[in-house]
């Protein structure tokens, strides 16, 4: 209902049955001008509405409409176009006309018009048709050349036979795929391109296309003119004739050689691979965005004490410690944001083994897209629990030979100034007394005295100095900006080519003694440093005092170095120091940067919470 009012509302848009209509209505008027008067009107002459026979001319007016409608409607348009002229020529005919043959002259005219009509449409469908037919005809010609020139061009090998499996056609591709010239293969039974042992297989492909089954993309082997053997994908397809009789088979076999040499080396290495992730000693697993696990090798397994079965779908909050969980997903995110950046941060784990029992493991996690097109994790951990711990001991044993240290330090400095201090300002005062003896010693001899005594006085001075320097006494008392600057003081009374300011900012407070002392000795070592090595005219000694820490800055104008990468070429080189600065920043808890170039001089800044 729906389409055939569709197609009436079509019809009706359309512009032509509009114009013939009017036609219609303009004839009408002309046939019937005498009944409504309109041979009175100044546009028409009495005579075209007068005398016996002028109704036949009025009636041939209508031939207009009629040929219109054949033309653009054809059949259908005609005949409905003849009932109506009928339908507006019979009424005058047999009501109003005078004559007594009307009705005659009127039936002739409709059925000689119509038939007309009817006959022009139909002459209008066939020649319609007709022309249909050879543009069909045209590009069903084009179209089997094309599919020819297609079949002919084709890079594949496309190969025609008959039911009995004997070739009736074979296209450039074929002779390239097999090294047969058409008139080498064409005639022959298709079998001779099947190795001696795969016959069974050809009289099973014939089989299957005498029962009309088609068989796509079947690989298999087939042998070429040299006889060397091609792996090939087929596509069988039967053909029919125009009864839909099956008549033959066309054969399109392609050359699958590199694919399957892409796939054989595929193969090869994903067992290489495979046995690389089952053979490593680190452990490795592959795991989703959400931390399910989907791969897990055997090293990975001794390392959490789990099977790899049991691995495989666990969570790795399961195997986690909360700190290590909070940083994996630290991780992970910094990992998506940045998907174009290869990532070969290592960071610190701590694993929870099915005992229990904690272990540290250092991981490396990088992003890559599975099969199905979704993000997954893959991650390398390896177990360094004990290097970790054997780290951690060196570091104890480093820490209590400094405290050791600064406890002899410390104790040499007592025994300077308690003895060899006391002693020497004995002897100074025996020689004071020496040279008050009422001149009965010589003059020689007193000026032999004096000079003694400025020497013992020299030497004490001296060995004020160094108990200082080994722990001075102001850093306890006094604190370590004051220690500081007393140390900036001595270095300016001693170095005169060196001018070395102090500075402090913030509100000072008091840290603990063993801070307090270690900030001192990275301050003394990097003051040595500019001394010795720097070459400056100008250094700057900065503490800074913030409520998140505590920065001490030592920088200097000198020539500067080259920094090592690592600490462990500190060693290498000759820079002892270093190794004690970094030591001692550790030890603290801080955090040791040292920023240099060749010729723009040397920052040393160390930063500790208060």
């Amino acid at each position: 209902m729906t389409t055939a009012f569709r197609r009436a509302a079509g019809v009706m848009r359309n512009p032509h049955l509009w114009a013939i209509l009017a036609l219609m209505v303009l004839f009408g008027v002309i046939y019937y001008g005498d009944q409504i008067g309109i041979s009175h009107w100044a546009l028409f002459h009495g005579r075209f509405f007068s005398g016996g026979y002028v109704h036949d001319l009025h009636r041939a007016l209508f031939l207009c409409p009629l040929i219109y409608a054949a033309l653009v409607f054809r059949t259908r348009g005609a005949l409905l176009a003849a009932g109506l002229t009928i339908a507006i020529i019979v009424p005058r005919a047999i009501l109003i006309s005078e004559y007594p043959d009307p009705v005659l002259r009127s039936v002739i005219f409709g059925l000689l018009a119509g038939t007309a009509a009817v006959l022009l449409g139909i002459e209008r469908e066939r020649r319609q048709r007709l022309s249909a037919e050879i543009a069909r005809r045209r590009l069903a010609e084009q179209g089997r050349a094309q599919l020819a020139a297609i079949v002919t061009s084709s890079g594949d090998a496309i190969i025609g036979r008959t039911l009995e499996g004997i070739i009736t056609s074979w296209n450039r591709g074929a002779e390239i795929l097999y090294g047969y010239s058409a008139e080498e293969a064409i005639g022959r039974h298709i079998s001779f391109l099947a190795p001696p042992d795969m016959s069974g297989e050809m009289d099973h492909l014939l089989e299957g296309t005498r029962r009309g089954e088609t068989v796509e993309r079947y690989e298999t082997i087939r042998r070429r003119k040299d006889g060397s053997l091609v792996p090939v994908s087929l596509t069988v397809s039967p053909i029919r004739d125009e009864n839909g009789q099956i008549t033959g088979a066309s054969v399109i076999a392609r050359d699958i050689t590199q694919r399957k040499q892409a796939e054989s080396a595929l193969k090869e290495s994903e067992a290489r691979y495979r046995a690389l992730f089952e053979n490593t000693s680190d452990g490795i697993i592959v795991r989703d965005l959400e931390g399910n696990i989907l791969m897990a090798n055997r090293a990975m397994a001794e390392l959490t004490g789990y099977r790899v079965s049991e691995l495989i779908g666990m969570n790795i909050a399961q195997l986690l410690a909360p700190s290590s969980l909070e940083r994996v997903h630290e991780k992970q995110a910094r990992l998506l944001a940045e998907r174009d950046r290869p990532s070969t941060e290592r960071y610190e784990l701590r694993l929870i083994r099915k005992d229990g029992v904690q272990r540290i493991g250092e991981a490396i996690t990088s992003l890559f897209e599975g099969q199905d097109g979704t993000i997954c994790v893959l991650a390398t951990v390896r177990d360094v629990t004990e290097q970790r711990e054997a780290r951690e001991n060196i570091r104890a044993y480093a820490n209590q030979v400094l405290r050791a240290q600064e406890e002899e330090r410390s104790r040499i400095a007592r025994e300077l100034h308690d003895e060899a201090l006391q002693d020497l300002a004995s002897l100074g005062l025996e020689l004071d007394l020496l040279a008050r003896d009422d001149g009965r010693l010589p003059e020689e001899t007193l000026r032999a005295l004096g000079k003694l005594r400025e020497r013992v006085s020299a030497i004490m001075d001296g060995i004020r100095r160094f108990t200082k320097d080994l722990r001075p006494p102001m850093l306890d008392e006094l604190g370590l900006a004051e220690a500081l600057q007393w140390m900036v003081d001595e270095v300016n009374a001693q170095q005169k080519s060196l001018r070395v300011s102090f500075e402090t900012s913030g509100t000072p407070v008091r840290l603990s003694p063993d801070k307090e002392l270690l900030l001192f000795r990275i301050a003394q070592e990097a003051l040595s440093n500019v001394r010795k090595h720097s070459g400056a005219a100008a250094a700057t000694v900065s503490l800074v005092f913030a409520p998140e820490g505590v920065t001490l800055r030592v920088h200097d104008n000198g020539r500067g170095f080259r920094v090592p990468e690592v600490m462990g070429g500190s060693a290498r080189m000759g820079k002892l120091g270093l190794i004690g600065m970094h030591e001692r920043a550790r030890l603290l808890g801080g955090t040791l940067r040292i920023e240099s170039e060749d010729g723009r001089g040397t920052t040393v800044t160390v930063t500790t919470a208060p």
